[in-house]
């Protein structure tokens, strides 16, 4: 295992995201490196998973899923082998086909993350810092179009109405999740830009995940000299705002769920859903039995006025937002309030004006 080769399909390089170094020998101590460490066999199931795929054509790019982190994502999922290619291999499919249907160029990385990371550099984001502008980087380098174009604009709509977010890093060099779903209008962003952009804009985010996953799996790999399999980090789920209108939209949150079995297996390492009031209990006993059982299994739900300890021990108070009383305060600041009747049209409008006074502006 530990002379094992190490061969990823490198798309990022010269990171100054920084990471800690795994001491292998806590395994006992940390529960947490068990899943973010790979066995002999899974290793050795991997490579069987590979050699069923690689040979099959899903389009250019398609090898960066066949990387051994990437594999064991989907072993861990589906524990029969049969039952994993069937998962990546409708995730491959699924890729190949919406590439060509949104005219996104993922050759060079395989992912559509990159195009995440594009839009989110071009606005100026801080989530993420450095490894941000490395991830928008890889786009350009790899010789996809574009990346001097603004971002479409039912792109910078959503993020501006999504309250959902990657950002820091947690005590592996992998990226916090955030998810305020109580103060998201699914409803409303999905009536203003349809359904396809809605599921887009989450693809985009859950693979700009996996991508920064990847980068600290890199650098770990390189460090300790054997596979880091970082590839799930931490999920905040807050749920404080929660209300009646919420339950109107599970179909949504089911449309984009289905999705993310196939192509985000194993995403999350921990969620921790937080804030939770009464009426979640409610939507809770719908939603719980669409979601896979692994991923249930790694869910903690902290109430309303309970305090949030096993949150801050896994993170600790610098990767907790400072809404939840931790310490990072780098998120956008967004609206809370629903989405007005034809927000969209009025967001198209300024954007249009926006572009306009760039174009027009002064060179330096």
């Amino acid at each position: 295992f530990l002379d094992r080769q190490i061969s990823f399909y490198t798309a990022i390089e010269g990171s100054h995201f920084d990471i800690n170094i795994l001491d292998l020998s806590q395994l006992d101590e940390d529960p947490n490196l068990r899943l973010i460490t790979a066995s002999d066999e899974e290793l050795e199931l991997a490579q069987e998973l590979r050699d069923s795929l690689k040979n099959d054509n899903f389009g250019n790019g398609a090898s960066r899923w066949l990387e051994d982190a990437e594999l064991i994502r989907y072993i861990r999922a589906r524990p029969a082998l049969e039952d994993a290619e069937a998962l990546l291999r409708t995730a491959l499919e699924w890729r190949n086909k919406h590439a060509a249907e949104w005219e996104v160029d993922i050759s060079f990385s395989g992912s559509f993350g990159t195009q995440h990371a594009k839009h989110l550099e071009r606005m100026g984001a801080v989530e993420v810092d450095d490894m941000l502008c490395e991830l928008s980087n890889s786009v350009a380098e790899g010789g996809s179009s574009g990346r001097n174009r603004d971002a479409p604009d039912w792109w910078t709509f959503l993020r501006e109405h999504m309250h959902m977010d990657i950002y820091g890093a947690d005590q592996y060099g992998v990226p916090v999740a955030y998810n305020d779903i109580g103060s998201c209008d699914l409803s409303g962003c999905v009536r203003e830009v349809g359904i396809d952009k809605v599921l887009r804009y989450c693809v985009y985010l859950n693979d700009f995940a996996l991508d920064a996953a990847r980068h600290a799996s890199q650098k770990q790999s390189k460090i300790q000299g054997s596979p880091a399999m970082l590839h799930g980090g931490v999920v905040i789920v807050d749920v404080e705002r929660m209300g009646w209108r919420h339950k109107n939209e599970v179909k949504v949150f089911q449309e984009v769920a289905d999705a993310a079995k196939f192509l985000h297996p194993e995403r999350q390492r921990r969620c921790f859903i937080v804030r939770a009031p009464r009426i979640f209990s409610m939507i809770w006993r719908v939603v719980a039995p669409k979601l896979d059982p692994r991923a249930i299994e790694k869910i903690v739900i902290i109430g309303a006025g309970e305090p949030l300890d096993p949150l801050v021990a896994e993170l600790g108070l610098a990767a907790i937002p400072t809404c939840l009383g931790g310490e990072f305060t780098g998120l956008p600041q967004r609206s809370k309030d629903p989405v007005a009747e034809g927000a969209f049209q009025r967001h198209r409008v300024e954007e249009s004006r926006r572009r306009g006074l760039r174009a027009a502006a002064p060179s330096m």
